[in-house]
């Protein structure tokens, strides 16, 4: 697999996380339901020596900060991820974004 075509699986699935939490913002709480203790018990995990799949860590950055995203598609600002310009960096920037 070429390079274009890692930073395209990850971006498309970024894509349909970005979709699915931009279709239930009408039906998504404004404010967080989880306390920030849980999330950083979601977060903290031990740094994987091997690597993952970038889609696993779009998967899991979902997962782990379920509850803890503002429903708010406004222009007030909630949280940063910051990344680099790896395929998971860029796509973990496209659901801040969202």
């Amino acid at each position: 697999m070429n390079d274009a075509s890692a930073f395209r699986l990850v971006l498309e699935h970024a894509l349909n996380h970005s979709l699915a939490h931009l279709e239930n913002l009408e039906r998504s709480p404004v404010a967080a339901s989880a306390s920030l203790q849980m999330l950083r018990d979601r977060l903290v995990k031990p740094l994987n020596s091997e690597g993952m799949r970038a889609e696993q860590v779009i998967d899991e950055l979902v997962d782990d900060t379920a509850g803890g995203i503002m429903g708010s598609a406004g222009g007030r600002f909630f949280g940063w991820v910051i990344g680099g310009s790896l395929p998971a960096a860029l796509a973990a920037d496209w659901l801040t974004s969202a």
